[in-house]
């Protein structure tokens, strides 16, 4: 017998699901997120250079991935995020571009996988992110994670 298109995508999903599920155990309902700290978060001794990071934060058994850079002058953020799904493999979700002070909001999606919406902020000296996904079915969030902090300040807004 041979299966359709969209019905072997649905079988590799759920054979997927059941397999990340069997490895890293079945996630409880909206479950805490464990943050990591940034992986490499650098600095230049310029104020004016762009402030590069890299971190990455674990999730319904999903590690999204954070890259990218901050202007200071200007606190406008340039990033991609991107998800490392077990034994599937690294996906970019979206770009991330735009002024931390007002808060970048970006949705996200993966058919039958992954999908959210995530928002950048400013606050009180940390990148912040605020998240909501549904990972293989299992809603999470809203969650509020200090991605790193910031070596500057960009002004009394916090974006939330």
């Amino acid at each position: 017998m041979r299966l359709s298109r969209s019905a072997a995508r649905r079988t590799a999903v759920a054979v997927l699901a059941a397999v990340s599920i069997a490895v890293l155990g079945a996630p409880a309902a909206n479950a805490a997120v464990a943050p990591r700290q940034a992986v490499a978060a650098t600095t230049t001794a310029e104020a004016t250079q762009p402030y590069d990071f890299d971190v990455e934060f674990g999730l319904g058994g999903v590690t999204f991935i954070e890259r990218g850079s901050v202007d200071p002058a200007t606190c406008n953020i340039s990033s991609t995020l991107s998800a490392r799904i077990p034994i599937v493999g690294t996906f970019q979700l979206a770009n991330l571009n735009g002024n931390l002070v007002d808060g970048v909001t970006s949705t996200f999606g993966i058919s039958g996988v992954l999908s959210g919406t995530i928002k950048d902020y400013y606050n009180n000296g940390y990148l912040t992110a605020d998240i909501t996904a549904t990972i293989f079915g299992s809603a999470y969030g809203p969650t509020t994670i200090k991605l790193l902090p910031l070596p500057f300040s960009c002004g009394t807004a916090s974006g939330a």
